[in-house]
């Protein structure tokens, strides 16, 4: 059977944007970083998982403002200031344009805080809209456009009762695993080591909390477009190993501060 070709009719070309016009289900929510596919350095981004009616998942990564002040937290659930600051989402950013998308959408305000995991469950209709040009941002392409919440279907808990009919949502969690142990994860125990040595060394002091220390190595990490970037910053942030990898290390921790001994 021939391929059939492209139609040229207006009325049947593509809505622009990677997740085309349709219902979904949010399978997943978190609190992430998105480095357009190592194109650019990373950035905080609002990272959504969309489930279609085939349960076929498709991931949307909304950025959320910059990595200096805005930070995913080790669980992924909300976003914090690593400087220990107010964390605050840009007013400007995707992440904003999709939250106030949702919320206009019918989402119930009272179930918004700071966890973002908390839109898991909803089913919804998406349409691309055009992307706003947004102040201070060079190189912005004309015609881009982003996909937002146009209606709220079902809540996660309609939807698990049946309200309003169930949806197909895959199974996208990976179970928690527990700490890494010392000498266990191969050349990443030795990788992280050296970027942590490292970024101490640039401190005035010699020491950084364990929130900071992954954002500072999530910043240095980012740039030399590492690939091992989360799985590093995980071990970075991680008590038990941190404090099994400290004589290699020469740091020391009490599980909150990193020093170099």
């Amino acid at each position: 059977m021939a391929n059939k070709g492209a139609s040229l009719l207006p009325n049947d070309f593509a809505v622009g944007g990677a997740l085309p016009n349709g219902e979904y289900t949010i399978a997943a929510s978190k609190a992430s970083t998105f480095d357009y596919n190592g194109t650019q350095p990373a950035s905080p981004a609002l990272h959504i998982t969309f489930a279609d009616a085939d349960g076929e998942a498709r991931e949307q990564y909304y950025s959320a403002g910059k990595l200096e002040f805005l930070a995913p937290d080790v669980d992924g659930r909300r976003f914090i200031n690593p400087n220990g600051d107010d964390a605050k989402i840009s007013k400007q950013s995707n992440a904003a344009a999709f939250l106030i998308s949702i919320i206009n959408a019918g989402f119930p305000v009272d179930k918004l805080g700071d966890d973002v995991t908390v839109f898991a469950g909803t089913k919804v209709l998406i349409e691309n809209v055009a992307q706003q040009k947004r102040e201070g941002l060079k190189d912005q392409k004309e015609g881009k456009t982003i996909p937002l919440v146009a209606k709220i279907i079902s809540l996660s808990g309609e939807a698990k009762s049946g309200a309003r009919g169930a949806a197909k949502i895959p199974v996208t969690a990976t179970p928690k695993t527990a700490a890494s142990p010392a000498s266990s994860n191969g050349n990443l125990d030795e990788a992280a080591i050296t970027a942590i040595q490292e970024i101490l060394a640039e401190t005035p002091d010699n020491s950084l909390t364990k929130l900071k220390l992954g954002t500072q190595v999530m910043l240095k990490l980012s740039k030399a477009h590492d690939p091992n970037l989360n799985a590093i910053k995980k071990l970075a942030t991680d008590s038990v190993w941190l404090a099994a990898q400290a004589e290699a290390g020469g740091w020391v921790s009490d599980g909150n501060t990193i020093k170099l001994g």
